[in-house]
């Protein structure tokens, strides 16, 4: 029995990133030595084990081939007959087919080469074209490593085209709410257009494409690298049309879909806000939640900055907004001591118009 650290661990370490996660391949075990050990198992068709005092993950090694459409449609095979080089065989890019031994890379199909030379490589021809959910795979990590794609592999991506359609709503979102918490969120909508498969679940920017609107798509995208999900999926949909049928589509969380339509609603008003009256000002701030949650005003507000919105002019709504919502929820009055009774109504009610003058002033 022998234990590997494998993975995105491996390709982490070597770009000098101490990882979040380890993951772990067991070679020469079966699942009974490892629950023997105190392993406990996760996974039933594809064992899976946790570490009885790290609960970091052990998987034994496997060979897996293809039994159906889509993601799932494979049949795996275990047994301490397995080689690590099987193993990593089946992964999806060279930078990912890496293990350790203690200090010694294992590398048999040259990942540190093309980590080096900042590129995503597919491992197997057979094992990358037997599964659609590689094609998102690669766009995502080209958004989330800053990596070039192969023109091979992106060939490869390109074959596999509206087999995509065989991936759930859910998977495919998983995907794409990873790229656009990366790095350089608009790379990830680039791999996609450019082998022709964005169309099938996101048709409203790929018809964007060849307009100046997919750029300034893209730039608010980069711009607004680095905030939350809320804030990239409300830049996102803003330039893309209906938040609500492609937020169906994508099966997009509630809570983000509702962020979302009331930013894109109210962001072109936002983005003018000394000219508002105050119950304007107050319906924007309502709708986009932000008199429940202090912290939507910080989102909305680098979803205005998104659009290139000067820096003065959006930390001075921030600053402004932040105080009417604290002014509105009585939290100003807590902080400065003010106790209950009908002091605090009269007092509320002034804070509130003092704070609403400093929005609009």
């Amino acid at each position: 029995m022998k234990t590997y650290l494998v993975g995105g661990a491996v390709r982490d370490l070597l770009r000098g990133i101490v990882p979040q996660d380890r993951d772990y391949t067991v070679v020469g075990a079966t699942a009974e030595e490892m629950l023997q050990r105190g392993f406990r198992q996760v996974g039933a068709a594809f064992p899976v084990f946790l570490h009885p005092q790290t609960q970091e993950e052990y998987a034994l090694a496997r060979r897996e081939r293809k039994t159906g459409p889509g993601h799932q449609g494979f049949a795996f095979e275990f047994g301490p007959d397995v080689t690590l080089e099987e193993d990593l065989g089946r992964r999806d890019f060279t930078v990912n087919a890496m293990a350790m031994d203690g200090d010694t890379l294992i590398d048999p199909y040259d990942g540190e080469k093309d980590l080096r030379a900042g590129v995503l490589r597919r491992v197997s021809e057979e094992a990358f074209s037997e599964d659609p959910l590689r094609v998102l795979r690669l766009a995502r990590f080209a958004s989330q490593l800053g990596m070039q794609c192969d023109p091979h592999t992106l060939d490869l991506a390109r074959a596999v085209g509206e087999r995509v359609r065989e991936l759930s709503a859910e998977r495919i979102w998983v995907e794409t709410s990873k790229a656009l918490v990366s790095s350089r969120p608009s790379a990830f909508f680039r791999v996609l257009q450019s082998i022709d498969i964005l169309r099938h679940f996101l048709p409203e920017l790929s018809a964007l494409v060849g307009f100046g609107t997919f750029e300034n798509t893209m730039a608010a995208l980069d711009r607004a690298a680095g905030t939350s999900l809320r804030v990239m999926v409300g830049v996102l949909l803003e330039h893309t049309g209906d938040v609500r049928t492609i937020g169906f589509r994508l099966r997009i969380p509630e809570a983000l879909q509702r962020f979302a339509e009331a930013a894109s609603t109210h962001g072109h008003r936002a983005r003018h806000w000394r000219t508002l009256a105050a119950d304007e000002a107050m319906k924007i701030l309502r709708e986009i939640g932000a008199l429940r949650d202090a912290e939507v005003i910080e989102d909305f507000t680098a979803f205005l900055d998104a659009d290139s919105a000067p820096e003065a002019s959006r930390r001075e709504f921030y600053a402004a907004a932040t105080a009417l919502a604290r002014a509105i929820t009585g939290q100003s009055l807590v902080d400065r001591g003010v106790q209950p009774g009908p002091a605090l109504g009269r007092e509320l009610a002034r804070e509130q118009i003092r704070a609403i003058a400093g929005l609009l002033a």
